[in-house]
């Protein structure tokens, strides 16, 4: 059985802020990266601090005139907490003891 080098990923915000604004440069390569991750079997992680700073990037116009509209930014917030596994503190906490 041949192993894996990578067994899972953890999602940066900035990966999400892309892949979620089609007006953004980087759009294609985000979506992309997460194809390829999803296509490879890796389990993908986030944590609540992605999700916040999601909120707080999405909401702003950082590189461009355009804002992702508010309407989609809590849909995908919600596609979010579904699509990928959520590390918290106290689970983490709880692996290390």
């Amino acid at each position: 059985m041949t192993k894996k080098a990578v067994e899972s990923c953890f999602i940066d915000t900035n990966i999400l802020v892309y892949a979620s604004d089609a007006n953004s440069p980087w759009c294609r390569k985000a979506n992309q990266a997460l194809k390829n991750a999803i296509s490879g079997g890796y389990p993908l992680f986030i944590s609540p601090q992605v999700l916040r700073e999601y909120l707080s990037v999405a909401t702003r116009s950082v590189t461009h005139e355009k804002t992702i509209p508010w309407n989609k930014i809590v849909k995908n917030y919600l596609r979010f907490q579904r699509a990928f596994k959520v590390f918290y503190r106290k689970i983490l906490l709880q692996r290390k003891s």
